[in-house]
């Protein structure tokens, strides 16, 4: 049974996919603030894909793939 939420504040699955490593494709529910100012209007410049590892599986490897912003 897999669950929808990890144990990641405002990440939820989207996908799985492989066995070893096991990826999840995560997205992110809330909406982005600044780091400063903790301010929520903010410009996004660009996007890319960010890979990052997340804890075992029982043995098995597990990363979080998700889209990430520049703002």
């Amino acid at each position: 049974m897999l669950r929808k939420d990890l144990n990641l504040p405002g990440f939820s699955i989207k996908k799985v996919s492989g066995y070893n490593p096991l990826i999840l494709d995560v997205y992110y529910r809330r909406k982005p603030r600044c780091l400063f100012c903790e301010g929520k209007r903010l410009r996004k410049k660009a996007a890319f894909i960010r890979q990052v590892r997340h804890e075992l599986m029982g043995q098995r490897l597990t990363f979080l793939r998700f889209k990430a912003h520049k703002l």
